[in-house]
């Protein structure tokens, strides 16, 4: 079964991470063509070998480039196109006009331009498209209203497929080998996140509040690359975190970072159900999210000091220092997200459900 996706980007990010999860996980189960719409596959090496994946390199850009995909499908007559996003949204009805090929759309969320409201004519746009895809698949419940209310898809057409982690690759455990490697005490109390870092992630507000909650011996651990690192790093500098503020880049397998953690932390303005926090949780972390997509829903407990207001500074300080005086309390709270990661977002549930859905609408 050949799948055809086509992505905004394929940088490194959630929607990514978790397609080439599934594509590990299924092997020569399906074979893959991956088009990035701005040229660039640097997940790619996240593929593991063996994977049958070509990836479709092209000159064009904008309009042309969404021609150039759209013959392409027409003329390999893969089983199924995929789409991803607002970015890939122009194929997926190119594909509808021009093409036999079933469609499933997937919208994971969306960036800092739409992080306060939703663009009308992206919602118009959305409406008309999603309409004649076979399915629209979204891993909240928050796009699932959307989708039901704003796009005004008929129910048979959303799939409501939450992400899942992999309880096998990322499980509870301590990890002192990162802290040595960067330089931090093993008894420090130790802050982190993981993911990309771009505007909509508004690590600013992490770093105000880790400099506000001033908690003696810790540290603040952000990995991932992106366009924002250099202005966070600058921030650090400013706020005279010079020695407790780290930003090692991004890693090839983050599974063993969150074990150098104490507290995960998510201070994002627009999320759906990112990846980074089933895998926190997946390792019995605790964690202090903003108030933003299904983050609430999520978690093991939807109150303070694990859900805080979005661009709040000092409620976030203040949770990071509820959270650092009572350890009984970080254990508690990883406890609960473990179980609960364990019993609700399994990444065996999601790739079961995607694999399902796909041969559905091949066939």
């Amino acid at each position: 079964m050949h799948i055809f996706h086509v992505f905004s980007t394929f940088a490194v990010g959630g929607p990514q991470v978790r397609t080439i999860q599934m594509m590990n996980a299924w092997g020569g189960r399906f074979r893959h063509t991956i088009f990035a719409m701005d040229g660039r596959y640097v997940a790619r090496e996240k593929i593991a070998p063996g994977v049958p994946v070509i990836f479709g390199e092209s000159s064009e850009r904008g309009l042309r480039r969404v021609r150039e995909i759209v013959r392409r499908v027409r003329a390999e007559r893969p089983n199924l196109l995929l789409t991803y996003n607002w970015g890939a949204i122009e194929v997926a009805l190119g594909a509808q006009l021009f093409t036999r090929c079933p469609v499933i759309h997937l919208e994971d969320g969306f960036g800092p331009d739409e992080a306060h409201g939703l663009k009308k004519r992206r919602v118009r746009t959305r409406r008309m498209v999603l309409r004649g895809a076979y399915a629209t698949i979204v891993p909240s419940r928050t796009l699932y209203e959307i989708a039901r209310n704003q796009y005004r898809l008929p129910e048979r057409k959303i799939r409501y497929i939450p992400n899942g982690a992999d309880t096998e690759r990322f499980k509870p455990g301590r990890n002192l080998e990162w802290r040595e490697r960067l330089g931090i005490a093993p008894d420090a109390l130790v802050v982190g996140t993981i993911g990309a870092l771009r505007p909509e992630k508004n690590l600013e507000l992490l770093v105000h509040a880790f400099a506000a909650a001033a908690i003696p011996g810790s540290a603040l651990v952000v990995i991932g690359e992106g366009n924002c690192r250099a202005d966070l790093e600058k921030l650090a500098d400013e706020l005279k975190l010079d020695g407790r503020a780290f930003f090692p880049g991004g890693v090839a397998d983050p599974a063993p970072c969150y074990g150098a953690f104490d507290i995960f932390a998510m201070s994002s303005k627009t999320e759906q159900m990112p990846m980074s926090l089933l895998e926190a949780m997946a390792c019995g972390l605790p964690a202090i999210c903003t108030d933003v997509g299904d983050s609430r829903h999520i978690l093991d407990t939807p109150e303070s000091p694990a859900i805080v207001p979005p661009g709040d500074v000092e409620a976030y300080a203040a949770a990071l220092r509820t959270l650092a005086e009572n350890p009984d309390l970080r254990a508690r709270t990883g406890e609960g997200n473990y179980r609960r990661c364990v019993r609700e977002y399994s990444f065996s549930r999601m790739l079961a459900g995607h694999g399902e859905l796909y041969a559905a609408a091949a066939r």
